[in-house]
């Protein structure tokens, strides 16, 4: 499919049907502004052109994660200062997961409702933490569609999902390597982990569960955005869900404990 630098989503209620969220989702020749390439192009000057060539009078910025993704891979615009546009209802619910600017935050970000269009474009990882991550720069819109009905139809807030992928990550780029106690106010023996998007504090065995991967597709539980499922023969293999155990089971069986 057919991939873009940039991705409009227009505004869409969360109980409209998938073939208009499908329809909401297009691709935008705003970013990067003329004169600029991706890769030169910075938020500065992204701002200055959405408020002269949309009229934005507010515009903001919001990390967001795409479907699958390990890294706050999106960064996503909007018209803070529009207050008369139709709420971008679905919009809202999948970005809500900092604070505007990418700052983070201590609770759930409480910026208001995204109103009217947003405008998304592919964030690059910090590969000083993340060298190995592979930065792909083009958005497919299907990809686009598939992470806005992730979020639409999740129980869990976007906040959650963010806090969890963030974990995993951090702990990763530090080598899981997190000694207990650490000196930071829990007392000896507390066994504490760098949390993401909170800039608090996460249990070890929380950030371990987090990263438990499905033997199939090797997404992460963060990743998945619910516990996976284990094997009830052997109770160690990890699944998303029976369409994952199904396609594993042939080399699967091969060593799980069947008796």
């Amino acid at each position: 499919m057919t991939s873009y630098i940039c991705i409009q989503i227009s505004p869409v209620n969360i109980s409209d049907p998938d073939d208009v969220l499908r329809n909401a989702i297009t691709c935008s020749s705003t970013l990067p502004p003329p004169g600029f390439s991706q890769s030169e192009s910075n938020e500065a000057v992204e701002l200055k052109h959405l408020s002269k060539t949309l009229g934005w009078k507010n515009p903001q910025g919001l990390y967001g994660y795409s479907v699958d993704s390990e890294y706050k891979d999106l960064y996503v615009y909007f018209d803070h200062g529009d207050k008369s546009s139709p709420v971008n209802e679905v919009a809202t619910k999948a970005f809500s997961m900092y604070g505007l600017g990418g700052a983070m935050v201590t609770s759930p970000p409480t910026w208001g409702p995204i109103r009217g269009n947003v405008i998304i474009i592919r964030n690059e990882p910090d590969y000083n933490f993340s060298p190995w991550i592979k930065f792909e720069p083009l958005i497919r819109l299907d990809e686009m569609f598939q992470t806005m009905v992730f979020f639409r139809d999740s129980k869990k807030s976007a906040y959650s999902h963010a806090m969890k992928r963030d974990s995993v990550r951090n702990m990763k780029g530090m080598g899981m390597s997190m000694p207990m106690g650490m000196n930071m106010g829990f007392g000896p023996n507390v066994n504490v982990s760098y949390l993401g998007p909170t800039g608090g504090f996460r249990s070890y065995d929380q950030v371990l569960q987090d990263k438990d991967q499905c033997e199939n597709c090797g997404k992460t539980q963060a990743v998945n955005g619910s516990r996976l499922k284990q094997c009830q023969r052997c109770n160690k293999a990890l699944y998303c869900g029976r369409d994952c155990q199904k396609a594993a089971w042939k080399a699967h069986k091969k060593v799980c404990k069947s008796n």
